[in-house]
Formats: C-alpha cells, structure tokens, sequence
C-alpha cells in the first residue's frame, strides 16, 4: 500500500470518529445534563454573590444605626448644653462654643448616617433583583432537571426501539414466521414416521408373538411339568412292560 494511501484511510479513520465523537456530543440526554451541570454552578456562583451583597446590606445598615445613635446623642448633648447654660453651670461663651461642636458632631453623624442608609438602600434594591434572578434560576434547573430526565427516557426508549426495529429488520418477520413453520412441519413428519413405523412393528408381529403376549410369559411350573411327562414317556418307551 502507498504511502498516499495510507494517509488516505487514516484520515477516513479521524472523520469516522470525530462523527462518532460528534454525534454522542450532540445527544439530548448527554447535554441537557450539561446544561443542568452548568447552571447549578452558575446558581452557586450567584448564592455566593448573593451572601456578599448581603452581607454589605447589613453591614451598611449597621454603620447607619450607629452613626444615626451618634447623631442622636450629640443632639442630646448639645441640648444638656445648653440647658447648664441658662443654669448658669457654664460660661455663655463656653456654653455656645461646646454646643456648636457637638451640634458639628451631631451633623457629620447624621450625615454618615443618612449616607449609609442611602447605600444600604441602593445595595438593598441590587440584592432584590438578584433575589428574584437567583428564583428564577431555581425554577428553571428544576425545568432542566424534569426534561433531563424525560429525555434520558425517552433517549433509552428510542434506542431500545431502534434496536428491536434493526434486529427485526436484520432477520426478517417472514423468515422468522417462514422458519417456525418449516420447523412445526419436520417435526410432524418425525412424528407421522414414528407412528408409521409403530403401525408396521404391529403389523409384522407373528402369531406366536400374540399368544405369547396374550398368555405372558410360560411360568417355571409348567416347565418343570413338561420335562416330567418327557421323562415318563421315555420311560415307558424302555419299559414297554413296566
């Protein structure tokens, strides 16, 4: 064989089996598992986005109820200020001084606080629609899941019939019915031979042979009875005077 030739068959050998390799890619069972496969670690992915951003949601939440407790208190300060101011416990100047400080205390609190609140409110949105997004992925590996396995089963089933229909096809009803029926007819000849041979065994039995099978077999006594009269008569042939 040339060395063109050589090349030649085993590239039909690649394409066979890339065609091969193609075709079990391509079935339905095989890939709708895949695809299930896929987006069950697309929805992990997606949970543990989801744990991170909620995570910052609390985290926002918190960082807006403490600064918002902050601001509170340095209202609540500033208020007690004042109220030693016109007890006279503190200077007016010093009273005014410490109470525009813990009103500036109060504000840059309140403004984190009012910051946080906003994000956590934004972050709390985001965290909605992927919550949605993440049910609908749920519900739909569900769907992939139950037509996984309805195709597997219907893939088997298929299989399953091509193969009786390739046997069936391959053998052949007729000859099958064809082959059956030669066969009942050979055996019913054997049976018509054997009783014709029965028939004629009958039929060739001798006369002896139907006294025999009539009578049975000549007992032991009879015979001892016979061989004593042989004797007598012998005797007497000897004895003619006896």
């Amino acid at each position: 064989m040339g060395l063109t030739s050589l090349i030649g068959r085993i590239g039909k050998i690649f394409e066979a089996d890339s065609n091969a390799a193609l075709d079990k890619a391509e079935d339905p069972a095989i890939m709708t598992r895949q695809a299930v496969k896929d987006l069950k670690d697309k929805l992990q992915k997606a949970l543990d986005a989801e744990v991170h951003l909620k995570a910052l949601v609390i985290d926002k939440r918190t960082n807006a109820q403490k600064n918002q407790s902050a601001a509170d208190d340095w209202g609540h300060k500033a208020e007690q200020i004042l109220d030693k101011d016109d007890h006279n416990q503190v200077s007016a100047a010093d009273g005014d001084r410490l109470a525009k400080e813990a009103l500036a205390q109060q504000a840059s609190a309140q403004q984190a606080a009012d910051r946080y609140a906003a994000e956590a409110t934004t972050q709390q949105a985001v965290l909605d629609g992927m919550d949605k997004k993440v049910k609908e992925l749920h519900d739909l590996i569900d769907e992939a899941q139950n037509q996984s396995e309805e195709l597997a089963a219907r893939e088997e089933s298929a299989e399953a019939t091509k193969d009786i229909s390739r046997e069936l096809s391959s053998v052949g009803v007729d000859n099958t019915h064809d082959l059956i029926d030669r066969m009942r007819r050979k055996t019913e000849e054997s049976e018509h031979m054997a009783q014709a041979y029965t028939e004629l065994d009958k039929a060739n039995t001798s006369t002896k042979d139907e006294i025999n099978n009539l009578l049975g077999p000549t007992s032991v006594a009879g015979s001892d009875d016979a061989l004593a009269a042989l004797k007598a008569k012998r005797a007497a042939k000897t004895n003619p005077n006896g």
